[in-house]
């Protein structure tokens, strides 16, 4: 009876340790700021004819935006107002300009908001080149 009622305890303590480790792995603030990387892009609204192929935010707060042509590159400034990196709806300083950034749950796709001009443009995270294969 004595093991019984032991092995339950046991069994009831590890249930809650797995419980807690979920929470706290759901919890874990992203140290890394989503917008930072090569972004596509996708949309904008109203269309504009952007002529800009994808745009790079690094992590010293520099942006380069590459356009299809050769040469064609210009840079700005960015900066997360923020205080928590998993939050899907952020406020971004771009260029001196208040932009609202609405990430997808997987943080692939944001739409970027100018709170001045209302104008939006849609960004795909780049994918890794790590696995294509080059033709033969």
């Amino acid at each position: 009876m004595r093991k019984l009622f032991l092995l339950s305890i046991l069994f009831l303590v590890l249930d809650c340790t797995s419980s807690e480790m979920e929470k706290s792995e759901q919890q874990q603030e992203s140290i890394t700021d989503p917008l930072i990387g090569i972004w596509l892009w996708l949309l904008d609204d109203p269309y504009s004819g952007n002529e800009f192929f994808d745009i790079e935010y690094k992590v010293d707060g520099i942006y380069i935006k590459r356009g299809n042509g050769l040469n064609n590159e210009s840079e700005g400034t960015w900066e997360n107002k923020g205080d928590n990196l998993n939050k899907q709806v952020q406020t971004y300083i771009i260029d001196g300009v208040e932009n609202e950034a609405s990430f997808n749950e997987d943080f692939n796709l944001v739409t970027l908001t100018n709170k001045e001009t209302g104008y939006k443009i849609l960004l795909g995270q780049e994918e890794p080149d790590c696995c294509v294969v080059p033709d033969r």
